[in-house]
């Protein structure tokens, strides 16, 4: 039986993504420079912070997808050897897709995805 089938399991790492997905938005609210009777400028923090947050989580998945996929791949029986083909291939297809959806969407917003790294998320003036 597969451990992450289990309901238990799957509700605390539910619990767990969303706690991180909400720290990072209360966070984020803090440290954004418009001010509140500012709505697009609100909104445009909140899109910064997603952003933000999709680009730190996304490597992690990919990576566990590439293990697991590579794991299957090294398996002797057939069937697993293309699952594993098919889960590298969904693997480099979300992260190529991902890095293009984000560009699109830091180009629509007009926020440079560089403040990630620089620390808190400031979309500048419209």
């Amino acid at each position: 039986m597969n451990p992450a089938n289990e309901p238990g399991i799957r509700r605390i790492l539910l619990a767990g993504l969303m706690g991180i997905l909400l720290a990072g938005l209360v966070g984020g609210a803090q440290t954004c420079h418009a001010p509140p009777s500012d709505y697009l400028g609100r909104f445009r923090c909140l899109v910064a912070i997603i952003l933000c947050l999709v680009i730190y989580l996304t490597p992690p998945v990919v990576l566990f997808m590439l293990v697991l996929g590579g794991i299957r791949f090294l398996s002797d029986d057939p069937l697993k050897r293309e699952e594993g083909k098919q889960v590298i291939m969904l693997a480099v297809g979300g992260a190529v897709m991902v890095v293009t959806l984000l560009g699109v969407a830091s180009m629509v917003a007009g926020i440079d995805l560089g403040m990630c790294w620089a620390g808190a998320p400031s979309p500048g003036p419209l």
